[in-house]
């Protein structure tokens, strides 16, 4: 028999925890808000909650900000997604502030619910080799030191540099270690000048005693028994001169101390310079006059000279001793002696040494000749300066490639250098060799652009999956479950999510969800079935969540596969995986199920049964019809009550007999229906009776 279907019994709290979003879907409570989501709860009652669940005040969903909350059964853990049957379980979760938004994640207990959030507090970017705000950038921009990069050594000097972020080293102060000035065209001491103690006040030529003319050439040594020695600056070129002579010498010109002992060899412009009578200013063919020493026969020293003179006659017979060598600074008492010489001409002057040979005088000068000033790290016109005043060589500096890829040409330009350059001062190109541009912060192919391969056309946003943001950032598998890409729109470039693994679904930028299975769980519509792509069905028992099975959907499963007991069907135009039997309790485990149905009309309800059968649904219900109710031993109209109310044929009976008549009253004898019941006339007896 047909009917409509009115009731059901199910059990208690079958509907707590179900996702909701008015309380019309939850059975026997309110839909209330439930760790930040709305659920379904349950009414306390009288016996209270089921285990894991508490009677507690809850706000309705709906309510405003002056209703008062409501009391449900909701879960001890205070979270609808966290119980025993998922204990331990791991969810993204996040801390936000007014800098950033940091993701970590939290475990479910039971009885607390979600907690230990490892997300860390979003903070104001430091140089630590951390992303302290999350924005996917390590180190970027942090605010640089306070003081001043620079490196101090008391009593020597101050050296600045520049501060540079090493991550989780910190900030590192690139400032060189100030030392003492020596004499070696640096700025050892960081004061802007480079050898300034060597130098003249107008720092344009070395006149240190140790660095005379340049670094290097000392002095000290250059000036036989000389006690002491200057660096004469005043002239074009610094020379070595004598200062003080030692004890028994006496400086006889800038350049000689002589012995006091006697006027032997000193120099002279007259006869009487040379003391003693007799003794004469001689021309020994040096240029130079010096004193001899009388040997003729008369002279009071003699007529033998002392060890290294001879005695000669000079012009107008005059005898006196010379020098053997010929030179009266150079003979045998100062042997192997060594003396500052020249050699000049339109280039310059160098400066060099001669060496005394007591027998044969001064030997040459070496002093090299002047030339013009050439690039090979050499004075070579000896003005105190190296490798100034050049001409650059005409051919360009540049150096040139071609790029396979392309068959582009790329130039690099550069500057003629003259430094030491593998191993040898030259003239060389600076010029580097044009490359293929690399993620690098480098201009690799010279073209005047750095990194544009890399970048946003018209900005410098790194957009690359392997540069995202900046260079050897890379978005490869930095986020779980996802293909990511580098989204360039942002103000500061950064990975997101491109799309998600099979069996996930994207919830942002940086997070996909695993796309868990709520097939047939109840529902009013499409939002209470989270996954993408999952409809709110309307089947012929309520209205449940379907799962999509068109191509492409989350779950990655073929296009119209679906679960054991689901078909694929079209439903409004969009695939979803429905119940075979289109009822989602009854599926292949619920073969031969039962459960209570409904007759009703206006005589009445009455129950009855459906059987299910997972491949055709439920059966039709087996109630009966409801009907007036009459004598008959039945429940006619299904109220549990047989035979009630009934009305006899008449209000009264005939009982008789050949004795007589009497009347009775209709009695209702169930299945045997109406009996009258009453007197049966019997013969007419003496005992106060109507017998008949």
């Amino acid at each position: 028999m047909g009917g409509d279907m009115i009731g059901l019994c199910t059990p208690t709290g079958i509907g707590l925890c179900k996702p909701c979003t008015r309380d019309e879907q939850c059975n026997e409570g309110r839909c209330v808000e439930v760790g930040g989501a709305n659920f379904c709860g349950m009414d306390c009652g009288e016996n209270g909650c089921p285990p894991g669940f508490a009677c507690k005040p809850s706000k309705p969903v709906g309510a405003l900000s002056g209703d008062k909350p409501v009391d449900q059964c909701v879960p001890v853990s205070g979270a609808c997604d966290c119980g025993q049957s998922n204990k331990d379980a791991q969810r993204v979760c996040e801390k936000t502030n007014e800098i950033g938004r940091c993701l970590g994640t939290e475990t479910c207990d039971p009885v607390r619910g979600w907690v230990g959030c490892d997300a860390k507090t979003p903070s104001i970017e430091i140089c630590n080799g951390e992303d302290d705000d999350c924005n996917g950038i390590v180190d970027d921009n942090p605010a640089r030191p306070d003081q001043e990069c620079e490196n101090t050594v008391d009593g020597v000097g101050t050296c600045k540099g520049t501060w540079v972020c090493k991550g989780s080293m910190g900030w590192d102060c690139l400032a060189k270690t100030p030392k003492p000035e020596v004499c070696n065209y640096i700025d050892d001491n960081c004061d802007g000048m480079t050898d300034e103690t060597f130098r003249t006040a107008d720092g344009k030529k070395y006149n240190d005693v140790e660095n005379c003319g340049t670094c290097g050439h000392s002095c000290i040594g250059k000036i036989a028994f000389a006690a002491s020695v200057i660096c004469d600056a005043s002239g074009d070129t610094p020379v070595c001169k004598v200062d003080k002579c030692q004890d028994g010498y006496v400086k006889e010109n800038d350049y000689t101390c002589r012995a006091m002992t006697s006027s032997l060899c000193v120099p002279c412009q007259i006869d009487e310079n040379c003391g003693l009578q007799g003794n004469k200013c001689l021309d020994m063919g040096t240029g130079v006059k010096y004193c001899g020493r009388d040997c003729s026969s008369g002279s009071v020293f003699g007529t033998d000279c002392p060890k290294g003179y001879v005695c000669k006659t000079f012009t107008g017979g005059l005898k006196q001793c010379a020098p053997v060598s010929g030179s009266c600074d150079c003979g045998p008492g100062n042997e192997g002696l060594a003396r500052t010489c020249a050699n000049k001409n339109i280039q310059g002057t160098c400066y060099g040494q001669q060496t005394c040979n007591g027998d044969a005088g001064w030997g040459t000068c070496d002093a090299k000749t002047p030339v013009a000033e050439a690039c090979n790290g050499i004075d070579d016109n000896c003005n105190g300066l190296v490798d100034e005043d050049l001409k650059t060589p005409q051919k360009p500096c540049e150096n040139s490639w071609t790029n396979p890829d392309t068959g582009e040409a790329d130039t690099c330009k550069g500057q003629w250098l003259c430094s030491e350059h593998e191993n040898k001062v030259r003239w060389w190109c600076n010029a580097k060799m044009p490359s293929a541009e690399k993620c690098n912060h480098l201009d690799d192919d010279c073209d005047g652009s750095t990194d544009e391969d890399f970048k946003l056309t018209g900005t410098d946003k790194y957009v690359g999956l392997e540069n995202c943001g900046l260079c050897g950032y890379s978005c490869d598998g930095l986020i779980p479950h996802a293909t990511a890409r580098c989204d360039g729109t942002k103000p500061n470039p950064a990975c997101v999510v491109d799309r998600c693994d099979k069996g996930y679904y994207k919830v942002s930028d940086l997070t996909c969800l695993e796309a868990k299975n709520y097939l047939c769980s109840s529902c009013g519509s499409d939002d209470d079935c989270p996954v993408p792509g999952d409809k709110c069905l309307d089947l012929p028992e309520g209205k449940f969540c379907g799962r999509d099975c068109d191509a492409d959907n989350v779950y990655g499963t073929p296009e119209g596969v679906c679960p054991d007991g689901y078909k694929c069907a079209d439903v409004a135009g969009v695939k979803q995986c429905e119940p075979v039997s289109m009822a989602c309790d009854c599926m292949p485990g619920d073969k031969d199920k039962t459960k209570v149905c409904v007759n009703s009309n206006q005589n009445g309800q009455c129950l009855g049964v459906r059987i299910c059968d997972p491949d055709k649904g439920w059966s039709a219900c087996d109630a009966k019809e409801p009907k007036p109710e009459v004598c008959n031993g039945m429940d006619d109209n299904c109220n549990g009550v047989v035979d009630e109310f009934v009305q006899p044929p008449h209000p009264t009976c005939i009982i008789g007999n050949s004795n007589g008549t009497c009347t009775g009253n209709w009695v209702c004898k169930g299945k045997d229906q109406w009996k009258c019941i009453g007197q049966v006339p019997g013969p007419e007896l003496c005992n106060n009776l109507d017998d008949n």
